[in-house]
């Protein structure tokens, strides 16, 4: 239909129906006649179909990833001999049916080959062939700031978190790119994934510090563009990663780790077409850390989340083993998500003749939701439920999550390429709901940690009850989202530990006449700035809101709207002598486990990077295990 076809964003159209019909009126020429009717525009969106790119990802990932059989070199070279034969015996038929020479019919196909392929396939990506792969691979920072050679890479060894070898990586065209791609991750390397900019280095080394207090094993890349770290930032996350003479708040944790980290840092500016380096600025630049990381599977951590469990953990819970994914999911939050979006990603997964040829069928079935009742749904057809059917935006919290890579490289391609579609790119805030969505079109399963997303603090009990029906009701208000486990444990929370993270909010706050209902609870200006910025939250309690709307409300507009309030009630049911009802539950958690959580959240807050060092030379030489094996 289209030789010529590319999955290429800026050519890319929607097939449905986003005009009205009188706009069809608009498109006329300078004499009045009209240039395009609505057949014209079935047409143009049919030839440039998103769907087409998506289908061509899917079949990729089929015979391409999925399929350990497949020599691509070898089947682009039968297919080219095989033209050529076909030329010869068949050139009355083929001039009749086209019109032109078998002879250019078979120059024609002579110029595609498999790395013009993938050009096609994923231009987001620089055109590169055997023999220039090197220069796409990223430039590699080592944490004593040392810079690989271009096609360098280092290996990371699975039994440890340490870099035990550095080797010059050699393309093989037998495999496709992406195959390569998780060919220089180490098989069964595990590790974390971060992406921040120079304006993040203060809770980026808060991160840092938590993580080696915790005893953390894992190794860390950090994956960046040009533009997004100085190397002063790479020298002190480095200093602050795996100096020996690190210092961590005092705790009343009986026996703190100070876990030097192993942390390399990415430069993917290469890796990139040049007309899209732009398109990964903010939000986006999460993809290329999900994308281009060397782990065969990674824990991806926004630098102000706080995770309370070994990382390794969500490698072994069930929704990972499952599928190979484990996400979280968000506050019940009313914001509502557009027709026009729902439209467009219903008709975005497999059709039936991919389901018939290639087996890759939808993962959640759309008109089973619709008749079956809601307490008989898996976790994940409730979210899908709640974004297409119930127009609820906010379905996953993207602050921490777990995937394996190598199994999961497509469907991810395919979630960036949804945020980064300009057209749909609003239908989510930020990246989160792109994760599952890109799964949904890809017809991949993926999971979510059941729980809904709780609020953990200081729980207030509410005074206007009614006492006949033995109400009991609070609250629980907190700038972060947590997240708990279904045996009530502490896993995780976005939003570091200070009860306000927003800068310069206490001075604001303090001059807000509107404000004074709670800012006058604080002696001064000074102790509400302490309790905003130095002062940890408390984590012996949360609330998990019941699954209804309305349940998340903001209190006020304190912190700049930041804190939201996680409401719990219960109810004597009418006419019954002690039965409750109840609205959501509240979590006491484990003694023993506050007692590591409150010490995880004072080092976070009270950590100093005020005096953010970097390592001498004498210190990198006498640090750095590959000093002689790094030119």
């Amino acid at each position: 239909m289209n030789e010529k076809w590319k999955n290429d964003l800026s050519t890319m159209a929607f097939g449905i129906k986003d005009f009205k019909d009188e706009d069809i009126e608009k498109f006329k020429d300078s004499d009045g006649f009209a240039m395009i009717d609505e057949e014209s525009v079935r047409m143009f969106k049919k030839r440039n179909d998103i769907a087409l790119a998506f289908e061509r990802m899917r079949i990729y990932d089929t015979c391409l990833m999925q399929d350990e059989t497949v020599n691509l070199q070898e089947t682009f070279e039968q297919k080219r001999e095989t033209n050529l034969v076909q030329g010869t015996q068949n050139k009355k038929e083929k001039r009749e049916f086209s019109g032109v020479s078998s002879g250019t019919r078979d120059e024609n196909y002579r110029k595609f080959d498999q790395y013009d392929f993938e050009h096609r396939m994923f231009p987001f990506i620089r055109q590169f062939n055997h023999d220039n792969f090197s220069q796409i691979i990223p430039k590699f920072t080592s944490p004593f700031n040392k810079v690989l050679k271009q096609g360098d890479i280092p290996i990371f060894d699975p039994k440890s978190p340490m870099v035990n070898k550095v080797i010059n990586y050699v393309y093989d065209p037998t495999k496709s790119f992406w195959k390569n791609w998780n060919l220089m991750s180490a098989p069964g390397s595990r590790g974390i994934v971060l992406s921040f900019a120079d304006s993040h280095l203060a809770m980026a080394l808060k991160l840092i510090a938590t993580l080696r207090f915790q005893g953390n094993k894992l190794p860390i890349q950090v994956i960046y563009k040009k533009g997004d770290l100085s190397e002063d930032t790479i020298e002190k996350i480095s200093y602050a990663a795996r100096s020996p003479n690190v210092t961590l708040p005092e705790t009343k944790y009986g026996n703190p780790a100070n876990e030097p980290q192993e942390i390399w840092f990415l430069d993917v500016t290469n890796t990139l077409a040049d007309n899209m380096i732009s398109e990964f600025s903010h939000w986006k630049g999460k993809w290329l850390a999900v994308l281009f990381n060397l782990f065969d599977e990674f824990v991806f951590l926004d630098i102000d989340a706080i995770n309370y469990i070994d990382l390794n953990d969500y490698f072994e819970s069930p929704e990972y083993k499952r599928t190979g994914t484990v996400y979280f999911r968000d506050r019940v939050l009313s914001a509502p998500v557009s027709n026009q979006c729902t439209a467009i990603f219903e008709s975005l997964p497999p059709k039936l003749l991919e389901m018939k040829y290639f087996s890759n069928r939808p993962f959640i079935h759309s008109e089973y939701l619709d008749e079956d009742c809601e307490k008989d749904l898996t976790t994940e057809e409730k979210i899908y439920k709640r974004f297409f059917m119930d127009n609820f935006q906010h379905q996953m919290e993207s602050g921490l999550f777990a995937i394996s890579k190598s199994k999961h490289h497509i469907p991810l391609v395919i979630s960036m390429t949804l945020h980064l579609a300009k057209k749909v790119g609003s239908c989510g805030w930020g990246d989160k709901e792109y994760f599952w969505l890109g799964f949904v079109v890809a017809g991949r399963p993926f999971s979510f940690n059941e729980v809904p997303a709780a609020s953990v603090g200081t729980y207030q009990e509410k005074k206007d009850l009614d006492l006949n029906r033995k109400e009991e009701a609070g609250e629980v208000c907190s700038i972060q989202v947590s997240h708990i486990s279904v045996d009530g444990k502490l896993l995780w929370l976005n939003g570091g530990s200070n009860n306000c993270k927003a800068p310069g909010a206490a001075e604001k706050d303090w001059n807000d006449e509107k404000l004074k209902s709670f800012t006058g609870t604080f002696d001064s200006l000074e102790a509400l700035k302490e309790y905003y910025e130095v002062t940890p939250i408390d984590t012996s309690r949360a609330v998990i809101p019941h699954e209804s709307s309305g349940v998340w409300y903001r209190r006020d507009l304190h912190c700049n709207g930041y804190a939201w309030c996680a409401k719990y009630q219960s109810i004597l049911k009418e006419y019954s002598f002690d039965r409750k009802k109840f609205r959501g539950k509240i979590v006491e958690f484990d003694p023993k486990d506050v007692i590591f959580t409150t010490a995880m959240n004072y080092v976070w807050s009270h950590y100093d990077d005020s005096d953010a060092k970097k390592f001498t030379a004498e210190e990198k030489a006498s640090l750095d295990p590959l000093a002689g094996s790094i030119a």
